[in-house]
């Protein structure tokens, strides 16, 4: 799979807008997506860690164990469930791309192999 394109967000995120989600009450609460119980109970499961790196493939919206979004809110995996801070949009969103995640195979970070070519050179890859 090629990602192309440039690799930078619009939206600009920081630990001081996560923390400005985390202080309002959630607005609901789901279970853990299967698999994921006891996602951090001795660190954090290789399962957990493959679908955060899919995320951070897949979305700008990617923030730590969950999406992040300036206008619709936060959802994010907790310890021992999945929390919404916002628009029940996105977490629907979230779900998607859990199942698109297991539909492909629920990779883990060593399944893939990165590779940062210069813009350079694309051309000259392409064309082998």
């Amino acid at each position: 799979m090629s990602i192309r394109g440039v690799l930078t967000t619009e939206q600009p995120v920081g630990f001081t807008l996560q923390h400005e989600f985390k202080k309002r009450e959630p607005v609901k609460e789901y279970p853990l997506f299967p698999g994921f119980e006891g996602w951090r109970d001795r660190g954090v499961s290789e399962r957990a860690q493959g679908f955060a790196f899919f995320l951070a493939i897949f979305t700008e919206m990617a923030f730590w164990w969950g999406l992040l979004d300036l206008e619709s809110g936060w959802t994010t995996l907790e310890t021992e469930r999945i929390v919404l801070r916002g628009d029940e949009s996105l977490y629907r969103e979230f779900v998607g791309y859990f199942k698109e995640w297991e539909r492909l195979g629920s990779h883990k970070p060593e399944d893939f192999r990165l590779e940062f070519v210069p813009k350079s050179e694309e051309r000259l890859r392409e064309a082998r």
